[in-house]
């Protein structure tokens, strides 16, 4: 609502209804992408472990994101830190166990 009273060109808008499926598209391919680049750096197993708890936080966002709910919204954003933390370790443990 806010984008559209100010006059913001927001990815927000642009996907509307189909918000969701767009979301769950990019965390699908992100992961896709990470999973090769931890496969093509020859690291360890825990790189893989940590990569699937990536997965599932992302499956955990879309499924409990409400669209209709700022704060909501606003909550799933501020997790997407979540992430970057579990690949971090995952690739520092999966250095040590490679």
């Amino acid at each position: 609502e806010d984008d559209a009273l100010v006059g913001v060109k927001s990815t927000a808008l642009l996907f509307a209804e189909h918000t969701r499926k767009w979301l769950a598209g990019f965390a699908a391919l992100a992961v896709a992408l990470w999973a090769g680049a931890i496969a093509a750096s020859g690291t360890g197993w825990p790189a893989w472990i940590l990569l699937g708890a990536v997965a599932g936080h992302f499956a955990w966002q879309l499924a409990r994101l409400d669209l209709d709910d700022p704060a909501s919204c606003l909550a799933r954003f501020r997790s997407n830190r979540d992430p970057g933390l579990l690949l971090f370790l995952g690739l520092i443990l999966g250095q040590l166990a490679a």
